[in-house]
C-alpha cells in the first residue's frame, strides 16, 4: 500500500484526529471542586445508578468521532492498494501508451516498426475495461503528449492512430519520463499502467545515466510499467551524413570538394550508389562499397560553382529499408568575387604570395581580385574595400590605417599575418594586439642555423580536417626562422613546429578572423613558398578568412540565429519550410552595433532546405537541416540487456509482442475511506442525539421543599 499525497502531513492530521476527541473526553472527566450542599445529596444518590451506563455511551461516541476523523485523513492521503490478484482485474484504469516516434521506427521491408506499434496500441486500447482513460505520448528528442486522460473511443482512436506519423528526430528516453510522471500524478484512477512501444535500440536504452534508472524506480511505485520492444530479425541500414564542403574555392567559377560519410549499420556487407544533385539536377553519381558491417567511409564530390548566392546541394542514396537517412543537405552562400589586399613591409616581400594568388589549380584563382601595396602608401580606403588583408612582414601602419583594419576585421573581414624581420613585440602589439591576445617571447632568426619540421595540430573542424589530409605534404618543408609567441586560450592552433611552438594559429575577433604565421613570407624563413602545399595553404586561408562559402547546416531540433546587416532586412522577413509552411523569425538588435540585426529562427522540424526571405529586396539566405545520424544505428538491445539496464526497478520487459503480461492491479482506497467517514459522521451524530433524548426521558422527578419538580 502506498500514499499518493504527503504521508507526513496527512499522517500527522490523522493522529490529531484520533487524539483530539480523547483529550476532550479526558478534560471533561476532570473533577470540579466539591461544595457541600444538603440538597445535592438527593441528586448524588440518583445519578450513581446510571453512571456505568453513561460511561459506556461516552466511550462509544468518542470512538466513533475519532474513527471519523481518522478515515477523513486517510482519504486525503489517497492510499493505493497494490494487489496482484484478479480481485480488481475488471476495474477501470488509466493507460499511458508511450510510442517511440523516432525515425528509426520507419525501418521495415514490408511493414514499418511504427505501423506495428500503432496496431499494438490499438489492441491495448480495445482491451480497456469500461470507465478507463487513455493518454498517448509520442517520443522523439522531446515528448509530445497527444492525448491526455481521454475516454478511449475505438472509432476515434483508429482514425487518430492512422494519421500519426514518425518524427524526424532521435529517441531520447529522458525526455519522456517527465511527461509520463506528470500524467501519472494527474490521474486519480486506482489502476495506472504505462507501456512503452519501442524498437529497443541499444543507443537509446543502454547509454543512459543511472539517474534515469532511479526515476524508473520511483515511477514504478506509482504505476505498473512495461516495455514492449518490437524486435526484428534484420536491422540492415545504410546512411549518409556529415555533408559539408571540405576544401576548394567557394567563388563563382571555382571548384569545391564536397564530403560526406556513408556508414553501414547492419550485420552484412553492403554496397550502394549516391547521386549529387544541385537545384534538382543530377551532377554526379558515385558507387560506394562494399562496406563491411559498422564500417564508415568518406566520399568526395568535385563540383564547379556556377552561380552566385545561395546554392543548395543534396545527396541521395539508393533505397533501403529505412528511407529517412538516405538524404543529406548542404547550403552554400557563394560570392562572385573576393577582394584581397596584400600589404608588404618592404619591396618584393610579397612576390611569392603574388605568385600563389595566380594559382590555377582547381580554380583557386577564379574570382580572386588581388592587389599589392606597400605599408607606407596603403590608404584606409583601400583597406575598407577589401575583404581580406594580408600583412607580409609589416612592422607598422598609420593610425588611420590601423583603425580601418580593426573596424574591418571586427565587422566580418579577415586578416592574414606573416610575421617576418620587421615585426617584434612592440610592433606586434601596436599592429594586431587589439585583435589577437598573444605574448611575444623571443625570435629565432633564419641565420641561427636551426631547422624545424611542421606538424598538424589536429583540429576537428572542416579546416582542420583538410590540414590533416595535407599532413604528408606539410611535413616536407623546413622552417629556418620563427618567432616564439604564446597564444591566448581562445585561439585555435592549427600547425606547430616539432619543438611544440605555434607555427600557425587563428583567432576570432568580433565577426571576423585573424590568422598568423610565426614565420616570414619569404623563402629565407622557410621552404613553404617553394613547396606545392604553400600556395594551397594560402588559398585555404583566404577562403576561411573571407567568410565566403558560409555553410548554413543545422540538425533537426536545433534553433539558429543569423546576424544580417540592417540595410538588407525588409519589413517582414519570413522563413519558408520544406513543407511550404511559413514562420516569422524574431528580431533582436545587436548590442553596441546599430548596423546589424539578429534574426532568431525557431527549431528546424523537417529535413531539407529552409529559405529565409529577408524582405522586399528579395534577398534570400538558404539553410539546410539534416537528421541526427546517431538514430541510424538500429542495433537492438536484447531482452536480457534491457532487463539488466532496468535492474532494481519493477519495470517489466515483455519479450513477446503478441501478448501482454497481466500487470499488477492497483486499487485507490481514498473514495472508500471518504464514504466510510461520511457514514460514521452521520451515525455518531444520530447516536449522540438519540442518547441525549433517552437521558432526558429517563430522568426522575425530585421534589424539593419549595414544591418544584426537578428532572435528573
Amino acid at each position: 500500500m502506498i500514499a499518493l499525497n504527503s504521508l507526513p502531513l496527512w499522517g500527522t492530521l490523522a493522529a490529531l484526529g484520533v487524539s483530539i476527541p480523547i483529550l476532550l473526553h479526558l478534560l471533561n472527566k476532570a473533577r470540579p471542586k466539591k461544595v457541600n450542599w444538603a440538597a445535592m445529596e438527593l441528586l448524588q444518590k440518583t445519578t450513581q445508578r446510571q453512571a456505568k451506563k453513561i460511561k459506556l455511551e461516552d466511550w462509544l461516541l468518542m470512538l466513533l468521532r475519532s474513527l471519523t476523523l481518522l478515515l477523513a485523513a486517510l482519504a486525503m492521503m489517497r492510499l493505493v492498494l497494490v494487489n496482484a490478484s484478479d480481485l480488481f482485474s475488471g476495474s477501470s484504469r488509466e493507460l499511458i501508451v508511450a510510442i517511440d516516434a523516432s525515425y528509426s521506427m520507419n525501418h521495415g521491408p514490408y511493414e514499418s516498426r511504427f505501423e506495428r506499434a500503432k496496431k499494438k496500441a490499438m489492441k491495448l486500447i480495445e482491451s480497456l475495461p469500461s470507465g478507463s482513460r487513455l493518454s498517448l505520448i509520442a517520443i522523439g528528442s522531446q515528448a509530445d503528449v497527444l492525448i491526455r486522460h481521454k475516454d478511449p473511443s475505438k472509432l476515434s482512436m483508429e482514425r487518430y492512430l492512422s494519421s500519426l506519423r514518425v518524427k524526424p528526430e532521435r529517441f531520447e528516453l529522458e525526455a519522456s519520463l517527465s511527461a509520463i510522471e506528470e500524467l501519472v500524478d494527474e490521474s486519480d484512477l486506482a489502476n495506472r499502467e504505462v507501456i512503452f512501444l519501442t524498437d529497443g535500440q541499444k543507443r537509446g536504452w543502454e547509454g543512459n545515466s543511472p539517474s534515469i534508472t532511479e526515476r524508473f524506480a520511483e515511477l514504478s511505485k506509482k504505476a505498473s510499467i512495461s516495455v514492449l520492444p518490437l524486435f526484428e530479425e534484420s536491422h540492415e541500414n545504410l546512411s549518409v551524413s556529415d555533408f559539408h564542403m571540405a576544401s576548394g574555392v567557394c567563388r563563382v567559377g571555382g571548384f569545391a570538394s564536397l564530403s560526406a560519410k556513408v556508414c553501414n549499420y547492419g550485420e552484412n556487407s553492403a554496397s550502394t550508389s549516391i547521386e549529387l544533385l544541385h537545384d534538382g539536377r543530377v551532377m554526379d553519381v558515385l558507387s560506394v562499397g562494399p562496406l563491411q558491417p559498422q564500417e564508415e567511409r568518406l566520399v568526395r564530390f568535385g563540383v564547379e560553382l556556377e552561380s552566385a548566392g545561395p546554392n543548395g546541394f543534396e545527396l541521395s542514396m539508393e533505397s533501403d529499408n529505412l528511407e529517412d537517412d538516405n538524404r543529406a543537405y548542404l547550403a552554400l552562400d557563394v560570392p562572385e568575387k573576393v577582394k584581397v589586399l596584400i600589404v608588404e613591409g618592404s619591396s618584393e616581400e610579397a612576390r611569392y604570395l603574388e605568385l600563389a594568388s595566380r594559382l590555377q589549380r582547381s580554380g583557386y584563382a577564379e574570382g580572386l581580385v588581388c592587389s599589392i601595396v606597400s605599408a607606407s602608401s596603403v590608404s584606409p580606403a583601400e583597406i575598407r574595400k577589401s575583404e581580406v588583408i594580408v600583412l607580409a612582414n609589416v612592422g607598422d601602419l598609420s593610425e588611420e590605417s590601423l583603425e580601418a583594419l580593426r573596424d574591418g576585421v571586427r565587422g566580418g573581414g579577415g586578416l592574414l599575418v606573416y610575421a617576418g624581420s620587421e615585426m617584434d613585440a612592440f610592433s606586434a602589439e601596436r599592429t594586431i594586439g587589439a585583435l589577437v591576445p598573444l605574448t611575444w617571447n623571443s625570435s629565432v632568426t633564419p641565420d641561427a642555423g636551426q631547422s624545424h619540421q611542421v606538424r598538424v595540430f589536429g583540429q576537428s573542424d572542416p579546416f582542420g580536417l583538410e590540414l590533416n589530409r595535407l599532413q604528408a605534404e606539410i611535413s616536407d618543408f623546413q622552417v629556418a626562422g620563427y618567432h616564439d609567441v604564446a597564444v591566448g586560450a581562445d585561439s585555435k592552433i592549427l600547425l606547430t613546429l616539432d619543438n611544440g611552438k605555434p607555427f600557425l594559429f587563428m583567432h576570432e575577433a568580433g565577426r571576423g578572423k585573424v590568422a598568423l604565421f610565426t614565420t616570414g613570407p619569404g623563402r629565407e624563413w622557410s621552404s613553404l613558398p617553394l613547396n606545392p602545399v604553400g600556395p594551397i595553404l594560402f588559398h585555404l586561408l583566404l577562403h576561411e578568412l573571407s567568410g565566403s562559402g558560409i555553410q548554413r547546416v543545422l540538425r533537426i531540433g536545433e534553433s539558429v540565429s543569423i546576424t544580417v546587416q540592417a540595410n538588407r532586412l525588409g519589413a517582414e522577413p519570413k522563413l519558408l519550410h520544406p513543407d511550404g509552411q511559413v514562420s516569422v523569425p524574431m528580431r533582436r538588435e545587436v548590442a553596441g552595433d546599430e548596423k546589424y540585426l539578429e534574426l532568431i529562427l525557431s527549431q528546424a522540424e523537417l529535413p531539407g532546405f529552409h529559405e529565409l526571405q529577408l524582405g522586399e529586396n528579395a534577398e534570400v539566405e538558404l539553410l539546410a537541416a539534416n537528421l541526427d545520424s546517431k538514430e541510424s544505428n538500429l542495433e537492438p538491445a536484447t531482452v536480457s540487456e534491457l532487463q539488466e539496464f532496468l535492474k532494481g526497478t519493477e519495470v517489466k520487459v515483455i519479450s513477446d509482442p503478441n501478448s501482454t503480461e497481466s500487470s499488477v492491479n492497483q486499487t485507490h482506497l481514498g473514495s472508500f475511506f471518504a464514504f466510510a467517514a461520511l457514514l460514521l459522521f452521520a451515525g455518531q451524530s444520530a447516536l449522540s442525539t438519540e442518547l441525549t433524548r433517552r437521558k432526558q426521558r429517563r430522568a426522575p422527578v425530585i421534589r424539593t421543599g419549595f414544591g418544584v419538580g426537578v428532572k435528573q
